[in-house]
Formats: C-alpha cells, structure tokens, sequence
C-alpha cells in the first residue's frame, strides 16, 4: 500500500479496521495487523489469497461488489456473514461490513484495491434485537383501536427514525410498522440526484402481495399523470376515501395493468409528500384493501406527522453521509497531497538535475541537492534572491533582468550562464524555466532547472580552438603547397615547350604525364581550401538567395561546356531561400556539371526544378547521364570517394562540398539513380519564415 512516511504506515498498522491491499489481478500485495487477526493468517500467507475468487465472498454477494471497485467505482457491501474465508484458515465468524476502495496511479488506471472489514456483529445483534422489539410492537399493534394507539405509534416510529442513519433501512422498518396498524399497504419512494424515482420499499401483511406491488412497479413506473408525480410537482397530499374501478381503468395502461391492480382489491388511499428544509426529497403513499377501512381526517393528520418525520430522518441521514463523505475526501486529498509531496521530494533529492522553485514573485523557495552542489549554495543561502548572488559577477545583471522579465511577463525562461562558487571554481549552467499554474489557471509560481554544462562548453570551446587551427595549417599548407608546385609547372611547361619532338616518344609522355599531375594537384589543392572553409562555416545565412538568378549565373559559368556538350537545360521556377548566395551557387554548379562531365551517348538532358514540403524546399538535379549503382549512393559523398579513373576528370570532392552546403543549412542530399538510366540528386534547404506562416495561414 502507498502510503506516504512513518505516520501514514502507524495509521495503517494501528487501524481497528481490517484492511487488504490487493493488486489489480486481485492478490493480496499487504494487509494490516487487524486484517492478519480476523483472518487468523501472516501478512505473506495473504499474498497468496485472491479475493476475486473467493467463492465464500461469491456466495454472500459481497464479490459483485469488490468487483466493482476493481473496475474504479468506491462500493460498499450489505453487511455478510463471514466464517470461513478461502485464504486457507478458518476465521471468526461473523457480520461484517465490507468497503472496497479503488487506487489510481498518475495516468488514472486503477492498479490497487483497498478492501476494509468492519466488524459490525455487536451492531447486527442491536438491530435485530430493535428488529424484534419492532416485530412484538407489530403484535401490539393489533390491539391499538383509538387516537391513543396511533399517537403510539407515531412515538414507535419517530423511536425507529431516529435509532439509525441508515435511513433506508429505517423507513422500510417504518413501512412495515405501518401495516396494519394505519394501513393494508405501505410504500416509499424517493427522488434521486438525478430526478429519477426510486422505489425503497413495499409493505404488505401478505409477502405475496407485496412481490405483486414490487412487480407492478418495475413493469409499470409511474407516469407523469399519476398520483405519485402529481405529488412530488405539488408538494401537497392527494388522498381518496373510496377507489372505484372507474379510478382504476383510468390509471391503468393496458388491460394487463388494470387487472394486476384490480386484484390488489384497494379501498382507500393517501399520498403525502416528503418534505425537509423546503425540498421535496419524496413520497409515502398508504392504502386499504382487504380491511375495507376508508381514511379519514385523523388518519391524514397521522400520516402527515409520519410523512414529516420521515423526511427528517432522511435528510438528517443525506447530510451526516455528505458530511461524512467530504471529510473521508478531504482526508484522501491531504494524504494523496502529502504522499505527491513526499514523491516530488524523493525525485528531486535522486535527480542528475537541479531544481528550484520560485513563488509568484520570483523569490526561490526549495532548491534539490543536485542544485545546490552545481551552483555552490546552501539550501538556505539560496532563499529568496540569495541564489542569484552566487551568479558569476560578469554575467549577474542580464541573468536577474531576464528572471524579472520571465516574472513581469510570464513566458519561458531559457539561458547559459555561470555560477562562481565559493571555493573560486566556475561552473557553466543552462537555466529553464516556466510559471506553474494551477488546474484553474493561476500562477502559483516558477519551476527550473540547473544542468551542468561546463565540461560540454569546454569541450566546444577546445573545438572552436581546434578548427581555428585546423584552417590556418589548410590555408598555410595549401598556400605553401601551391609555391613549389607553380614552379614544378613552369620548368616543366619549359620543357614541354624546348625538348617536344626532340627526344623520343617515351620522353614527351613522361612530360605529359608530370604537366597532368601538376594541373591535377593543383585542383586538389584548391578544393581541399574550399572544403575546409565550408567544415568550419556553422550555416549562417547572408540571404535570403533569388535561386532563379543563382542559377542564371551558374548557367552563365557553364555555358561553355553546355554548348560543348550540347546539353538540354529544363528548369522549373524556383524560390527564395534564406541561405548563402555564394554556396548555392557552388551547390547546383557542382550538380550541373557533374550532369555534363557524367553523360552518355546521348546529349545531356537536364532537369532543374524545386518543390514545397512544408517548412522546407526539395530540389532536384535529375540528368539522363551515365548512372550510378545503388551500391555507391552513400560513398560519393565521402571525401575522394571516386567511382571512375581518369575517364572523367576530377579530384572526388565536388559531392562532399554539396553535402557540407547542404547540411551547414540544416538541410540533407540524396541521390536516385540505376546504372545506365541516369540520376536525380535532391536536397533540402529551409523556407523563409514568412512563407512558412503564411502557408500554415492556409486552409
């Protein structure tokens, strides 16, 4: 059972009432002392006992109900009688009353069941011990003849009334201490919370008699016309000193009805409204048959001070169970409040996060462990605003005007920032924060959290240094590389120029072969440079780009090896994108070419085009070229990942350039394409924001 601390468990343990705690498959998880007396067991032998198959409990009725709380509804049974439960040792027997509790955990389904056992033998014995004073007041009852007796009676009944809360059971006793003493039938019925009626009891001398009227009453409930409802809309009594059958065929539905209460053979009748306080909470209705007595003025003064006594008795009754039901509430909502809190504390206390809470004012009010050992506080230094002394000085003053701000404002609070600690030690933290608001919609104050980030800041911090360094040595040994090879060219050049033809055949391609490798390097060298730009550029925009003129200057840049070629450029309207002019431009230059350089027999045919998929752009690069294996789709974007010799000139970095463009933009490329059948490179580059509002704006 959850119960929160030492003083829910002492509650639990010293509880006169036996109480089972049993798991949604209907195994005992733990039981009280009391519980472990009455069914003379240990606390783990009861784990092996299922009350949903205890066939005792089945037999008694009492199951019908404990089943009901498994499905989450708080039952409580009739008093059983209880002498041998199924949990494997005989138990005292006795009455008991039996209350079934369900438990919900945070998402509403019920995963425990509390049943509680009341001992209610000594009650039982009162009662039927009353039940026998009552049933000797009945004998006597024959002999009261004058006003006397039934000023007598009404004292017996009043005594009835007031001997119970139970109130249903009391106006039953009440129906049948009217019969025959004022009346051949007696019958109750009360208005429910929701309007309806309820019938609550019938009394007849003859039990037959009264299964009849019970009969009548489910097949034929009554309508509005009817005496009863009459009564209850007026507040006002209607009586009849004779019943003629003419009233009958009247009232009758059907000539099945009419001759069901035909047989009743009634005389007379009285219908008196339960009043208390102003409401109408119901109605007693009295009635003669085979007597032939006929009512008159004294029996409707007697049945008016009945009617009125009864009506306190149940709303005396309604009110103690109102009363009674609120505190058993509000003692649950102080224990679930308590066990929430004692929850809240456990996980804050074993978090790898600090927390700090905050009143509506933004004063600090708790802060866990974890906090106060990232940020170097104590729990009490931390009260109020004395968290915020502890901020590092440089960055005190934004840090408490972004606070105030998240205070004035109500918004989200979201910053890195440092903490300096005592011993002189720095610590990085990213602070979160939002209002807490009650299920009404109040603030009640701030909730944050603390996570550590020094080692991460440090860790970027050390990379930022590294890439620094890693494009200085790229542009210094490009730069470096370049001197001693633009001289390997010239001398080379020079002797291209002097010795070709002069020497023999094998001379002049060893030539070639150096003035290639020259040219080759040279390239490389150059892509290398403009890919270790593109490594330590973190996709910051220079836009918004017009890809419609981007590409007119990239055509312009090809149109050489287009007309060479004789390349087919079919292009789509394309958008704006909020991205680097220059890099987009090197993105479909590289596409483009790479389209002419890797074509087939045919001419190129090149498809250029773009499409909307929601806050992103997709274009495309499609060509009938050569192709490629689906084998290779993810190595040509690898760094000198090459798929032909030197068939197609090269250096196996185009493709890794346009996949930095792409992804330093947030974006992603992929390639589609068969051997022979050509290909279709698409990549994703963000839309403006504006455009993105505009199409959520749409219908």
């Amino acid at each position: 059972m959850r119960l929160a601390g030492a003083r829910g468990r002492a509650f639990f343990d010293q509880s006169p009432l036996s109480i089972l705690v049993f798991g949604a498959d209907g195994y005992a998880i733990d039981a009280n002392p009391a519980a472990e007396r009455l069914w003379k067991s240990s606390r783990d032998k009861l784990r092996e006992y299922n009350i949903l198959r205890d066939a005792r409990l089945e037999s008694k009725g009492v199951l019908t109900h404990i089943r009901r709380a498994f499905e989450g509804e708080h039952t409580a049974a009739p008093p059983a009688l209880l002498d041998r439960p199924d949990a494997g040792s005989e138990a005292r027997p006795g009455w008991y009353e039996i209350q079934a509790y369900p438990v919900r955990d945070s998402r509403g389904t019920v995963c425990e069941v509390v049943v509680t056992f009341q001992d209610v033998s000594d009650r039982r014995q009162s009662e039927q011990e009353r039940a026998g004073l009552l049933e000797r007041a009945e004998q006597a009852r024959d002999n009261a003849e004058d006003a006397g007796s039934r000023q007598a009676f009404l004292a017996e009944a009043g005594a009835v009334l007031v001997s119970s809360l139970d109130y249903q059971t009391t106006l039953a006793s009440v129906a049948r201490l009217a019969v025959p003493r004022i009346a051949d039938w007696c019958a109750v019925d009360l208005l429910e919370e929701d309007g309806s009626l309820r019938r609550l009891a019938v009394a007849h001398a003859d039990q037959a008699k009264s299964d009849v009227a019970w009969e009548l009453s489910h097949r034929y409930p009554p309508g509005p016309d009817d005496v009863i409802p009459r009564v209850l809309r007026t507040g006002r009594p209607e009586t009849a000193a004779d019943i003629s059958e003419d009233m009958l065929r009247r009232s009758a539905r059907d000539p099945e009805h009419f001759r069901m209460i035909q047989d009743l053979g009634l005389c007379s009748y009285m219908v008196l409204p339960l009043v208390a306080r102003g409401r109408i909470l119901g109605a007693i209705t009295f009635a003669t048959a085979e007597s032939g007595r006929r009512f008159g003025p004294i029996d409707l003064s007697v049945a008016t001070d009945l009617a009125h006594r009864a009506a306190m008795a149940v709303d005396n009754a309604r009110l103690y169970g109102n009363v009674m039901r609120e505190r058993a509430a509000a003692q649950a909502a102080l224990q679930a409040l308590a066990e929430s809190e004692e929850r809240f504390r456990s996980l804050s206390t074993c978090s790898p996060v600090g927390k700090l809470m905050a009143d509506v004012e933004g004063r600090c009010t708790y802060t866990n462990p974890r906090c106060q050992s990232i940020c170097g506080f104590g729990e009490q230094e931390a009260l109020g605003d004395g968290w915020t002394c502890f901020i590092h000085p440089a960055d005190r003053e934004a840090v408490v005007e972004s606070w105030r701000q998240l205070v004035r404002t109500g918004g989200e609070f979201s910053r890195q920032f440092r903490f300096q600690r005592p011993d002189g030690s720095v610590r990085w933290v990213h602070m979160r924060s939002a209002p807490m608001l009650s299920s009404r919609g109040e603030p009640m104050g701030h909730a944050a959290t603390f996570e550590d980030i020094t080692e991460s800041r440090l860790a970027e911090e050390e990379l930022r240094r590294y890439n620094e360094d890693l494009q200085r040595f790229a542009y210094v040994a490009s730069h470096d590389l370049k001197e001693p090879l633009r001289m390997v060219s010239t001398y080379t050049q020079m002797l291209a120029k002097r010795y070709s033809g002069r020497l023999d055949a094998d001379a002049d391609e060893f030539i070639g072969f150096v003035v290639d490798g020259v040219k080759r390097m040279r390239a490389l060298i150059d892509d290398l440079l403009a890919y270790s730009r593109l490594i330590n550029q973190r996709g910051e925009t220079a836009g918004p780009a017009d890809c419609e003129a981007v590409l007119d200057w990239v055509l312009l840049n090809l149109q050489v090896a287009i007309g060479e070629s004789g390349a087919e450029i079919e292009r789509e309207p394309l958008p704006v994108v909020p991205v680097d002019r220059v890099q987009i431009g090197q993105l479909l230059q590289n596409l483009i070419g790479n389209a002419i350089k890797y074509r087939g027999k045919e001419p190129p045919r090149i498809r250029i085009g773009a499409r909307r998929n929601g806050a992103e752009w997709v274009f495309s690069v499609a060509d009938n070229g050569i192709g490629i294996d689906p084998a290779y789709w993810e190595r040509i974007f690898g760094v000198f990942k090459r798929l032909h010799g030197k068939e197609y000139p090269g250096t196996g970095i185009g493709l890794a350039i346009c996949k930095k463009i792409v992804e330093s933009h947030g974006g992603r490329i992929w390639v589609e394409s068969q051997p022979g059948r050509g290909a279709t490179f698409r990549f994703t580059l963000p839309a403006l924001r504006e455009t993105v509002a505009d199409t959520a704006a749409k219908p």
